[in-house]
């Protein structure tokens, strides 16, 4: 085995967003093997930094859900995707048009930053999130700049299938995620990426460039934004915290606080030894 993928939130940080000291040992392990250790989030770089440190022995952390990866020693953007402004144009007109709350978030690396448009069925998340960020956003206007090159819209719903399959089917053209909110942990993200855009696409584009071939990979993750990623590696694993749905194609291990991380890592470096 030659790479590791983790999600960050719900399966590598515990519920405080605190990493336990049995998972750091574990990647510490895993430089000394020279194992390649990749965070795979949908957090963007600047909330990266304010949850894993410097430090830590990442070699790399995919972020935005694929939308970019930085060499986590070098800090060096080594990779990123984004919206073209005539695809900005399209998808704003077509959310505007519908009157769907948005926000749209800059170009890498910069996408901590956004613009926002308030529309009908405003969910409490999509206010939190909002207040949240309040220094980094400013409302939506078309007629100041705001439909150039971009990261990805967000949209905020609370759960209602019916509207969340209506959006996907909406904007097949691109890559359209879906995740549980990391903050109020119910409601559903949907994100709107480049069509090139999601963790086993760049988890993909990564074992390319280090000559990795598939079989020497390993992934684990918790939610919907993981399962690309987690059907590409060759050893994948749910941790148990995970929505239950999701837990059908993949072996599970102990939950988010209770170093799930660490022991799908020890299963599949057995595993694949007995190879």
């Amino acid at each position: 085995m030659k790479i590791v993928f983790t999600d960050l939130d719900g399966t590598l940080l515990n519920d405080d967003k605190s990493i336990c000291k049995k998972n750091l040992e574990m990647f510490k392990k895993l430089k000394e093997k020279g194992i390649v250790c990749v965070a795979a989030t949908g957090r963007s770089l600047h909330l990266v930094n304010q949850v894993i440190p410097s430090d830590f022995p990442f070699d790399y952390v995919l972020f935005s859900s694929g939308a970019g990866i930085v060499d986590w020693k070098s800090k060096q953007l080594i990779y990123k995707q984004h919206l073209s402004e005539q695809e900005v144009k399209h998808i704003s007109a077509v959310l505007l048009k519908k009157n769907i709350s948005f926000m749209l978030q800059k170009e890498i690396p910069d996408n901590h930053y956004f613009t926002y448009f308030k529309g009908e069925k405003l969910s409490g998340d999509f206010l939190w999130r909002l207040k949240k960020y309040k220094n980094y956003s400013q409302a939506f206007n078309p007629c100041n700049g705001d439909l150039g090159e971009a990261s990805q819209f967000l949209i905020i719903l609370n759960p209602d299938i019916n509207l969340i399959n209506s959006l996907i089917n909406q904007f097949k053209e691109y890559a359209v995620i879906r995740a549980t909110s990391p903050l109020d942990g119910k409601s559903v993200w949907i994100e709107i990426f480049n069509k090139n855009v999601s963790k086993g696409l760049t988890a993909q584009w990564l074992c390319k460039r280090l000559r990795i071939e598939t079989s020497q990979t390993m992934a684990v993750g918790n939610d919907y934004n993981d399962l690309d990623l987690l059907e590409f590696a060759h050893y994948s694993y749910m941790v148990e915290n995970a929505p239950e749905e999701l837990k059908t194609d993949f072996e599970i291990v102990a939950p988010n606080s209770e170093n799930g991380v660490c022991e799908a890592i020890v299963h599949a470096l057995k595993k694949h030894e007995q190879k």
